[in-house]
């Protein structure tokens, strides 16, 4: 029996078969992207999300030949389908990650670090005289000592000012104190007064850097100012320790004393009390007259009699028209109570240059007198700086008194405002009978 023949197939399965290869070929297609997919270590999700936190991890880039290793493998003559695709997904994750930044955010190892961001610069303007010096400049500088200035010592007077200085600026605002002051050798803010002398004329306070206390005392008067220099090298300073054994004792013409009841000035100068007497007292001794310009305090007593100190003094300026110097002292000691002292604290000064104008007829300075008419006569000197020389002195021998409360005034004011003794360098002190 004869096999029947063949069959062709007919077209409508020539047409299924077709499209079955079609699909298997499409299929082979897929597997083979996503085998590449996976060989490049991504894992893409379906609906790829960038994380808000943290960079996206980075698949590890192709590491970098030397030219020997490049010569021992050839290259790929072309770049498939897969590495085109992980180079475009590379791309897209860095744009992602430079967008978000994190601070926070840390990369792989083997990940490309993106650059920091720009340090800010900034220019400084150097003056000319203070530009850096060029390297080689400072080299040879650092190499070669500079050479020594020969500078002269600071002197004397400008050690004590600067240290005068530093001491007030120590202090600030203590400084404004009248005992800070006296312990710097300072005067606080003057309000345009001008303070004593001691007996000379009135200078402004802020041109007087001397003190009783500290580093501008007595002791330095002479080195603070040139025009202080008697105040050192002067040969007939003031005051002066007085004995009867050494005085010439003899006769000696009377004081011509004529003081009128008047008004004046109280004025507050750091340093003491003084009073600006107006017009109309005057002395006349040695065949000279002089008119009364101011009285001052000085507590203790600068004078000395018969080795013998006193609670108080008050010295009564007189000038004549020659312009020669006669100071009368009165020595106080504690007892009943003075009229023209009480006169004057009525209108005390409450502060450093201040000032109270005392009444008409309000002073009576007559009352400061003792009725005892000897004294003692020398030549001396202001006892304050410029301690100006060939000052006749007159020291009435008998003491007058001050109440307690008077004397605790002054004291509370001026705890020491007097100069210390000076050499009588064989000098003639007479004391009149």
């Amino acid at each position: 029996m004869n096999p029947s023949p063949p069959q062709r197939p007919s077209s409508a399965r020539i047409r299924r078969q077709a499209r079955a290869w079609r699909v298997a070929g499409w299929l082979c297609l897929w597997l083979g992207w996503a085998g590449a997919a996976s060989s490049a270590d991504v894992d893409t999700p379906a609906h790829p999300v960038v994380p808000p936190l943290g960079k996206i991890p980075l698949p590890a880039r192709p590491v970098v030949q030397s030219a020997s290793e490049a010569q021992a493998k050839p290259k790929e003559s072309t770049k498939t389908e897969s590495g085109t695709r992980a180079e475009q997904l590379r791309a897209a994750i860095e744009k992602a990650n430079s967008a978000q930044a994190p601070a926070s955010a840390t990369s792989r190892p083997d990940a490309a670090r993106k650059p920091g961001a720009p340090t800010p610069q900034f220019t400084f303007t150097v003056p000319p005289d203070k530009k850096a010096a060029p390297a080689s400049r400072a080299a040879k500088t650092e190499a070669t000592p500079a050479p020594r200035r020969s500078e002269s010592p600071p002197s004397d007077d400008e050690v004590h000012h600067q240290y005068i200085r530093a001491r007030a600026a120590a202090l600030g605002a203590f400084a404004a104190t009248p005992q800070a002051a006296a312990a710097v050798g300072i005067r606080p803010t003057s309000r345009s007064a001008t303070a004593g002398t001691g007996g000379g004329k009135p200078m402004p306070s802020t041109t007087q850097p001397w003190s009783y206390e500290g580093v501008a005392g007595p002791l330095s008067w002479g080195q603070l100012k040139p025009e202080f220099a008697s105040c050192a090298n002067g040969r007939r300073q003031s005051p002066i320790a007085i004995d009867d054994d050494s005085a010439l004792q003899g006769p000696a013409e009377p004081l011509t004393i004529d003081y009128k009841p008047g008004t004046g000035v109280v004025v507050h100068t750091g340093r003491t009390l003084r009073v600006d007497v107006s017009d109309g007292n005057t002395l006349t001794v040695r065949g000279t007259r002089y008119r009364l310009e101011r009285v001052e305090f000085h507590h203790p007593a600068e004078e000395r009699i018969n080795g013998k100190g006193f609670a108080m003094s008050v010295h009564l300026l007189h000038r004549s028209a020659n312009g020669e110097l006669a100071t009368v002292a009165v020595l106080l000691e504690p007892g009943a109570a003075s009229a023209p002292i009480d006169q004057i604290l009525t209108y005390l000064p409450l502060d450093v240059d201040d000032s109270v104008g005392l009444p008409p007829a309000g002073l009576d300075l007559g009352g400061l007198l003792p009725k005892d008419p000897r004294y003692y006569q020398f030549f001396g000197s202001l006892t304050t700086p410029p301690c100006t020389e060939d000052v006749l002195w007159i020291i009435f021998k008998q003491p007058m008194t001050l109440s307690a409360g008077q004397l605790k005034l002054f004291g509370q004011l001026f705890p020491n405002n007097a100069r210390p003794l000076q050499p009588v360098n064989d000098r003639v002190v007479r004391a009149a009978q």
